[in-house]
């Protein structure tokens, strides 16, 4: 009431320089809330500029790191199916000389240097399966990869350190610790053929892991570089009606097939079910309470 009454006292320019006055605080008010307002909003938008910077230099990352183990792995493959691949080729020559009488060059293959070659390709393999495994909090799916490499380190560790051992490692010359060479003699034609059968498998399934390598660059591009580029990347079509092309979309059927048509999900089955077999003896009270 006494402001009121001081108002109605005041002359008109005393009112004016008032009233002027409150616009003017009113207005500088709400300009620097709009400006409070402004900087809030720039720097919300700036720190998820610098986020997203930051994602996608991390995807790159990713990407190169899984670009590195996928063709180290990729590279021991076809170094050590060319190894194979001369092998083969040089048992051949000597064998079906020997039969008919003719010279031959001997075999430059060795048993030992297979081995360091097998050795090679397991060790990259298993770094592919490792990145996989460290990766799956961004996509569970991927560990498919990981079966699939587990499926083709099953058949060329079975190959290399047992079939290969009783049906080629006598078939190979072994250098002397002195010079030159034990006594050797060139398998028999039907023993090659043998050892023939297990080198297109071992060659085969080192080829799967190269065709997998490329499965897994061409997924993680669609899934880590696919939103920076317009291209969609197509999964790989094998001819070949019995080969299996990874593609994540297709991950639980694609773990089902290997648990089901492979030797290495033969042998998984196996296992759990000597593993469980073998708890239930142990702790037979658990599986009682459980049926009941």
């Amino acid at each position: 009431m006494h402001l009121l009454s001081l108002w109605a006292l005041s002359d008109s320019t005393l009112k004016a320089a008032l009233i002027e006055a409150a616009a003017t605080l009113t207005a500088a008010f709400f300009g620097f809330g709009a400006v409070i307002a402004q900087i809030g909003f720039q720097g919300r938008h700036s720190r998820r500029a610098v986020a997203e910077n930051e994602r996608q230099k991390l995807k790159a990352a990713m990407y190169e790191d899984a670009l590195i183990v996928c063709r180290e792995m990729s590279d021991a493959a076809i170094e050590l199916s060319n190894a194979l691949m001369i092998m083969d080729m040089n048992l051949n020559v000597a064998s079906h000389a020997v039969s008919a009488r003719l010279g031959y060059n001997i075999p430059t293959a060795r048993f030992p240097s297979l081995s360091v070659g097998y050795n090679k390709f397991s060790d990259a393999a298993i770094k592919v399966i490792f990145l996989v495994e460290n990766w799956r909090i961004i996509e569970p799916r991927l560990l498919v990869f990981r079966t699939a490499l587990n499926s083709v380190l099953h058949d060329t560790r079975e190959i290399m350190f047992s079939e290969f051992v009783i049906n080629l490692m006598h078939a190979l010359p072994v250098d002397n610790p002195q010079g030159g060479i034990f006594p050797y003699a060139p398998p028999e034609p039907a023993q090659y053929q043998v050892i023939h059968t297990l080198t297109a498998r071992f060659m085969d399934a080192l080829g799967d892991a190269t065709a997998y390598a490329d499965d897994l660059l061409v997924e993680l591009q669609k899934l880590l570089l696919g939103d920076l580029f317009k291209h969609r990347l197509e999964a790989r079509k094998p001819a070949d009606p019995s080969k299996k092309a990874i593609v994540l979309d297709q991950a639980d059927e694609l773990e089902q097939w290997f648990r089901t048509s492979t030797a290495w999900g033969a042998k998984m089955a196996a296992v759990e079910a000597e593993t469980r077999a073998r708890f239930s003896e142990l702790n037979p009270n658990v599986h009682s309470r459980v049926d009941q």
